[in-house]
């Protein structure tokens, strides 16, 4: 049944990114007149499988984990994302993984180490600070970090995580006219082909 359920899942993406070929997903992507809002989008995104302490202390991605976060690039660069940068952690699994995806943006963000987003940073500072700036970003970084994030700007911080960050996933949020921001999609690699 999983594996149908990823299915479904799978033609719905390639359906929205067939649909957005042809124009660039600006901030808040094509609005059905053709114009574009000027929607402040989140996406957060969960650095690649890393090799485990024990092998390398730095935890770099795995061979597996580069391949993953490639093959969520390659999905992303048809959608023409429009992001002002891709920031992370600075811990060598995150500014991989940064790395590996800026260049599927459009344009090219700039991949910049972030403070405040090691895992277990409070979320807190970084989502007001964003907030204030008016800003498209992409953050790679890690659970629990990613996970606080998106509870608090999804459940207002209740307990309990709404959204599991998986290795390698991106995820959507987009902040709406009344200040509330919503989850707008969510991929994986599982979901790909």
């Amino acid at each position: 049944m999983r594996r149908r359920t990823c299915g479904v899942a799978l033609v719905c993406l390639v359906s929205l990114a067939a649909g957005c070929a042809s124009q660039p997903m600006t901030a808040a992507g094509p609005q059905a007149d053709g114009s574009e809002a000027a929607s402040q989008r989140l996406y957060l995104v969960r650095h690649g499988s890393a090799q485990p302490a024990d092998v390398d202390p730095e935890r770099p991605l795995t061979a597996k984990g580069a391949a993953d976060v490639k093959k969520v690039a390659r999905f992303l660069q048809p959608l023409r994302l429009r992001v002002d940068a891709v920031w992370h952690s600075g811990l060598a699994r995150a500014r991989e993984t940064a790395e590996l995806l800026a260049p599927a943006l459009a344009p090219r963000p700039t991949v910049v180490e972030q403070p405040g987003l090691k895992p277990r940073d409070p979320a807190g500072p970084i989502l007001q600070g964003l907030a204030a700036a008016k800003k498209s970003v992409v953050i790679v970084g890690h659970r629990p970090w990613l996970a606080a994030a998106a509870s608090k700007l999804l459940a207002d911080g209740r307990r309990g995580s709404p959204v599991d960050v998986q290795e390698a996933a991106v995820i959507c949020l987009e902040l709406g006219d009344d200040g509330a921001w919503r989850l707008r999609w969510m991929i994986t690699p599982q979901l790909l082909p």
